[in-house]
């Protein structure tokens, strides 16, 4: 009996110091884990609404996110780890990285809730811009998608209500907007079959963009219109029939 007792004690012993060395690789881990989070909590955000699909029936898929999830913990905090020399073992234990999920869902929340309809102070890309708009318009009820970077024809966001399909380019700058974005705008129309085409901005627009805007029935915006894209589509086809 005293051999067994021996080797309970042996394995609690074992079982003990192994957790106590969890414990403090996972403190010493900590610092940099929450800096890493909080550096690219935004760039999670954006990467969520960029990846998310939502269906016909307003049901929301974030399964293509997730997928990116494990991307993001080996080369961005497992990375960080290894350059401050930290073991990465922990990332290998399902419970720290299912904690470490839940951590990064709510930091991805606490962004989101940062986002305020009509705030443009935390939009400072093209990108960022694209996803402004693309919240805009799926709180007035259509269903919204981006599209890659390369590729898109000149069409950044594909707007569907309805049954009738709007291609937006999207023009976050300081300058006013000019002839080329209403020529991609009426291009991309083309090429995603669409019915309508907009360019939507922060700025203005020159003269010139919308004399051709006019004639080729491209709706030039400014985001805060983006609300009420329904009648303002409306207004512009009327007049475009008018005018032809």
């Amino acid at each position: 009996m005293e051999w067994v007792l021996l080797v309970a004690i042996v394995i609690l012993c074992v079982h003990y110091f192994r957790h106590r060395e969890e414990k403090r690789i996972e403190a010493a881990a900590e610092p940099v884990i929450a800096a890493a989070l909080a550096t690219h909590a935004r760039a999670l955000y954006i990467q969520r609404e960029q990846l998310k699909k939502i269906d016909p029936y307003g049901n929301v898929d974030y399964a293509k996110f997730f997928e990116h999830l494990p991307y993001f913990i080996e080369n961005v905090i497992a990375r960080d780890l290894r350059e401050n020399r930290l073991d990465v073992s922990i990332l290998k234990n399902q419970r720290y990285v299912k904690d470490l999920l839940t951590r990064i869902g709510w930091a991805i929340v606490a962004e989101a809730e940062k986002e305020q309809e009509h705030d443009l102070s935390l939009v400072k890309t093209g990108i960022e811009y694209e996803l402004f708009c693309k919240r805009k318009l799926e709180r007035a009820g259509w269903s919204v998608r981006t599209t890659p970077a390369t590729g898109d024809q000149g069409a950044d966001l594909i707007a569907e209500k309805n049954g009738l399909i709007t291609i937006l380019q999207c023009k976050f700058w300081s300058q006013p907007v000019g002839n080329k974005a209403v020529q991609e705008a009426y291009a991309a129309k083309a090429f995603h079959k669409a019915d309508f085409a907009a360019v939507v901005t922060n700025a203005a627009y020159t003269a010139a963009a919308q004399q051709l805007a006019q004639t080729s029935a491209v709706l030039l915006l400014h985001h805060q219109a983006l609300s009420d894209l329904d009648n303002q589509l409306t207004c512009n086809h009327s007049a475009s029939l008018v005018s032809n």
